[in-house]
């Protein structure tokens, strides 16, 4: 009796320890940096300013600059080319509030052009004038998008004159030379795209834009954030604007980044922190009912003699 006690309660333990370390196992894999270093050469991001001739499958050679009055409302394109296997994506849109607010937003265009996409829009909400705009979505149906199209089209209305850039930058929020905050890929594997030095951040090949309001795109440089103001970035070159996102932004006004609500994706990882916390939360509950059965065999078995 006491030999059959034993063999149940033992295999009770190997079961629930191995189940627990199944979960660990898998929790930690989507925790843990990923790279595709060869990614970052090919995989290209862009603001496009003038997005006339895009669309979701489609995306045209980048304006650096778009000329508008103020009052006006007028769309911007984030597009991406040569992406392979995309199951969610994250980047902030950096802005001078002073000259630029962003009105809507319409993720569900070059993801959503996939037969079977079934995407959840996880940016924050509109209307945006803070200068710092978390835009990101992820495909729920694992149906992965591979090719070049529009990202996300945004509409933004020109508040008053000056120059505003319109970049998706690496962000140091902390001021320690590390960047915070900035452009995630993800694939269907949970690989991290264009990720060279495994931070997780897209490395590759970003070309930021630039808005003049009652300006020529020539006449001056983006306007600088006041003091003790919300974000802007580098200004952008008139000329070229394409840059290897290798350096964060070092801005010491940037304010610390407003964490996503309910369901959105943590700053650093476009994997949803729900079901990680969920299956490490899994996983060390069974490995301690495991220890339990461990000790109770153990007692069991001294009782026994």
């Amino acid at each position: 009796m006491v030999v059959d006690v034993d063999v149940r309660m033992s295999g009770a333990f190997c079961a629930v320890a191995t189940f627990g370390l199944t979960l660990l196992a898998l929790a930690m894999s989507l925790l843990s940096p990923s790279r595709d270093a060869g990614a970052a050469a090919s995989t290209s991001l862009a603001v496009d300013m003038v997005p006339a001739g895009n669309a979701s499958l489609t995306a045209e050679a980048a304006e650096s600059c778009v000329e508008v009055s103020s009052g006006s409302t007028f769309d911007v394109d984030i597009v991406i080319r040569d992406v392979s296997n995309l199951l969610s994506w994250e980047a902030y849109f950096v802005y001078d509030r002073n000259v630029v607010e962003i009105l809507s937003k319409n993720v569900r265009m070059f993801q959503a052009a996939n037969p079977g996409s079934n995407l959840i829009d996880a940016s924050e909400p509109l209307p945006d004038d803070d200068g710092r705009f978390l835009i990101a979505a992820s495909e729920t149906s694992h149906a992965a998008d591979s090719g070049s199209g529009v990202l996300a089209r945004l509409t933004l209305r020109a508040k008053a004159p000056g120059v505003s850039p319109a970049n998706l930058p690496l962000i140091d929020v902390n001021g320690n030379g590390q960047p915070d905050l900035g452009p995630i890929l993800t694939d269907n594997k949970g690989v991290k795209i264009g990720d060279a030095n495994g931070d997780q951040f897209f490395d590759g090949s970003i070309a930021h834009g630039a808005v003049a309001v009652d300006r020529l795109c020539t006449q001056s440089e983006p306007t600088p954030t006041p003091s003790g103001g919300n974000p802007t970035s580098t200004p952008a070159p008139t000329n070229s604007t394409t840059t290897t996102n290798t350096n964060p932004a070092t801005n010491a006004n940037l304010n610390a980044a407003r964490l996503p609500g309910t369901g959105r994706f943590d700053s650093r990882s476009s994997i949803p922190t729900g079901p990680v916390e969920l299956g490490i939360g899994m996983g060390a509950l069974s490995l301690g009912a495991a220890m339990i059965a461990h000790s109770l065999l153990r007692r069991h078995r001294s009782e026994g003699r």
